[in-house]
């Protein structure tokens, strides 16, 4: 955690986004957590900012335990235990809740505990797609949300494997949509015919239109290159990024494609009213002047 900026963004981060038990590794003491976070509010049912409750600097609250509060300083083997709550700014009646580790010796951070639990739901995006696989993906969040890295990565490459043909077809369809040339689309349907994951990955990235790059990332790229890893050479933690890296891609992927095929069907319609209104107005005036 480089300064403040960069720290209040890790933790904040950190708090919305990992599974129970996945480390978080700080330098010094993380003595001020997130003011606020952006959530879901599913009394609202849009983003929202939650506010942190008690001070706004949430410093150390610590969990009592039979024998007294721990104090801030804990072993690795007697960590430190922290809670905090916030709370949906608009409505007030949608909260996050946290239990967090703190070991001092090691200097990691964990969540070991969360209300409302980390979601196993399948994106509504990828429903659709994956199909039988449902249940491989399913499995591969229940294996992050433990922070069971290796499991989760097999599983999500798994995933990957099984649907990358319904994902080079959205492909497809978005080049057609925006004049992507002939010659990319064919590539990709003589890439189809193999059964090399890696390297349908691979011609995916380099034909990727730009609508699909935000920032100049290219999604596919990094699929790629976290397919071509052997798994067999890393730690559970190292597992944990590379099934995180996976599950964001995909999901980035699938969803932003459905939009752009919406979108693109949707202006189509809607110029193609355009055109049909300006046609008629030429025939009219064709008719009066005549």
């Amino acid at each position: 955690m480089a300064d403040k900026a960069d720290k209040a963004e890790e933790l904040s981060t950190f708090l919305v986004s990992y599974p129970l038990y996945r480390r978080l590794t700080f330098e010094g003491i993380p003595v001020r957590w997130p003011d606020m976070l952006q959530l879901r509010c599913e009394h609202c049912g849009a983003e929202r900012t939650f506010d942190g409750e008690e001070d706004k600097g949430l410093a150390y609250m610590n969990v009592r335990t039979p024998t007294g509060p721990l104090r801030a300083g804990g072993t690795d083997s007697l960590p430190t235990l922290v809670y905090l709550k916030y709370v949906c700014h608009v409505c007030a009646l949608d909260s996050r809740s946290y239990f967090l580790a703190i070991s001092y010796g090691s200097k990691v951070l964990r969540k070991v505990g969360q209300v409302p639990p980390w979601s196993l739901a399948v994106p509504p995006a990828l429903d659709k797609l994956l199909g039988p696989d449902k249940t491989y993906y399913r499995r591969a969040l229940t294996c992050m949300s433990q922070s069971y890295g290796l499991g989760a990565c097999a599983y999500f490459r798994r995933v990957i494997e099984n649907t990358m043909d319904d994902v080079l077809d959205r492909l497809k369809a978005v080049l057609e949509q925006e004049g992507g040339g002939e010659g990319a689309i064919k590539r990709l349907e003589e890439v189809q015919k193999s059964k090399n994951a890696v390297e349908k990955a691979r011609l995916a990235a380099e034909v990727c239109p730009p609508s699909l790059r935000p920032g100049g990332f290219n999604a596919f790229v990094i699929l790629h290159d976290e397919l071509s890893r052997g798994i067999h050479t890393l730690d559970e933690e190292q597992c944990m990024e590379t099934a995180s890296s996976m599950k964001t891609c995909l999901e980035y992927l699938i969803r932003r494609m459905a939009e752009r095929q919406q979108e693109g069907t949707e202006f189509q319609a809607a110029a193609k009213q355009i055109m049909d209104r300006r046609s008629k107005r030429k025939a009219g005036k064709k008719g009066r002047e005549a």
